[in-house]
């Protein structure tokens, strides 16, 4: 009888130490209190977290109003987000602004407000938008410096430990009237490329990319980039990324049809980027837009083609996956999640952040068919890339276009929806989703040390007493 009882204490610990190890797919969130633009809110005691992210957190402005358009831009960056409302009405109607959010280990927390010191209307200030670290570049596409009108410039912003300080404005030394600088940003380290789709210098807006590089405290323009074969409508720039001394740069071109888009490759040589390939997809069509979103790491680079159409319906999009092989970037794998439908946009924003891939699809989605938008998130398993979870929008609707920007840092995930209605129509939104493997896991320790260690010393200090009883009897039998 003794042994019978002793193997179900046994069997019902080990069952419970096994429940208290959450895999990274299950995971229990602590009741707390929080606050979000001023407004208290319960998190329900002992709420299931999928996919080894905590719970959606929805970002807002705390002075947003209706067609604010904020989320129209996101950067993540470690425990800060930047994010655009290029129609923000401060300095001005549609002269933009750009938000800090910043994690404090319960709650992400709005603490700074940023506007450009000599913003006004229509100067669309947050359309673009790249922090890393202590370090934020804003553009302002229809900024009218150099007296030409809507010629576009980009602000950088520095944070001091307290404040977000505006350390200078750039502009393009040849800027001329629509040349769009700063539709795209990307900086690594102490040089930033920005994007000017609409420059004119080869033909009409073939586009250029400006490099600018931080010299003391100073940002100088030390090079302007175009493609070799430029022409015109190529909208060269229209997506940029730049990783230590390799870049890709997105472009329009026409070769195989109307949009059909390519993508370039440049390397620093010390002292110029130079050009060093053009790519195109194998199946390039018209209209793909291959190449309107990029991102690149190492030897690994990744693009969009958000309007393609393919086996699975019209303009469902996809995503390529390019490799450096030698000298040479080569397409080893391209990626179309089998539940897209038409005019999902697959592609139409990207985010590389290690093995991790984030995707948005800001069109078409789900069994409502209506144009709601969701992101993917994939894994490289060290042969190819894994879908490993698909986002959607809690409280997502027609229209809010969710996916359209997408920031991915430490595997913690970033969403806009600029059309969203939190704050009346159109003034935007942003989800944010942390990973939660590191949590699972003392979760997991902290559930067993509070509950199964208890059982086994209850187990423990019962065989003591059945040895003692056991002893007891044996001198009377």
């Amino acid at each position: 009888m003794r042994k019978k009882i002793f193997l179900l204490l046994l069997q019902l610990c080990l069952s419970f130490s096994a429940f208290a190890k959450t895999d990274n797919d299950l995971l229990f969130a602590k009741s707390s209190e929080k606050k979000l633009n001023n407004t208290s809110f319960e998190i329900e005691p002992k709420k299931v977290v999928l996919g080894g992210f905590t719970d959606e957190t929805k970002l807002t402005s705390m002075t947003g109003t209706r067609f604010d358009f904020f989320g129209r831009s996101v950067s993540l960056s470690g425990n800060r987000a930047l994010i655009g409302a290029r129609l923000d009405d401060e300095n001005g109607s549609n002269a933009g602004a750009a938000y800090i959010f910043e994690y404090d280990g319960v709650v992400w927390n709005e603490t700074h407000k940023l506007i450009a010191s000599d913003g006004e209307a229509s100067d669309l200030f947050g359309q673009s938008v790249s922090l890393s670290g202590n370090r934020a570049f804003i553009s302002a596409i229809q900024d009218d410096d150099n007296n030409a009108v809507r010629s576009g410039s980009v602000y950088v912003f520095e944070y001091d430990g307290s404040e977000w300080i505006q350390m200078q404005k750039l502009t393009a030394s040849d800027a001329t009237s629509s040349d769009i600088f700063g539709l795209s940003i990307s900086q690594s380290e102490n040089v930033v490329f920005i994007g000017s789709e609409g420059n004119d210098k080869n033909a009409n807006a073939s586009g250029a990319v400006y490099v600018f590089e931080l010299s003391g405290n100073i940002w100088q323009e030390t090079q302007k980039i175009t493609a070799s074969d430029a022409t015109s409508g190529d909208q060269f720039g229209v997506s940029v990324n730049i990783s230590g001394e390799q870049a890709i740069i997105g472009s329009l071109s026409d070769e195989f049809g109307t949009s059909s888009g390519s993508v370039y490759f440049f390397e620093f040589d010390g002292t110029n980027w130079i050009e060093t390939q053009k790519l195109t997809p194998s199946d390039a069509e018209r209209n793909g837009y291959f190449g309107f979103s990029v991102a690149i790491s190492g030897n690994l680079a990744i693009v969009g083609s958000y309007n393609e159409t393919n086996e699975i319906g019209f303009g469902t999009g996809s995503v390529y996956v390019l490799r450096k092989v030698g000298v040479n970037w080569e397409e080893i794998e391209k990626l179309i999640p089998d539940d897209l439908l038409d005019f999902s946009y697959f592609g139409y924003s990207v985010s590389l952040s290690g093995d991790f891939l984030l995707v948005g699809a800001p069109g078409i989605t789900g069994n409502t068919r209506q144009v709601i938008g969701t992101a993917y998130l994939f894994r490289f398993n060290g042969t190819n890339w894994q879908e490993l979870r698909k986002f959607s929008a809690s409280d997502g609707f027609i229209g809010n276009q969710f996916g359209r920007q997408v920031s991915l840092s430490e595997n913690n995930v970033l969403i806009g929806a600029f059309l969203d209605n939190e704050n009346g129509e159109d003034s935007g939104a942003a989800y944010i989703y942390l990973r939660g493997l590191g949590q699972s896991r003392a979760v997991a320790v902290n559930s067993f040390s509070k509950y199964g260690f208890i059982l086994l010393i209850f187990l423990t200090v019962l065989i003591a007493y059945w040895k003692r009883v056991g002893l007891e009897k044996k001198k009377y039998y």
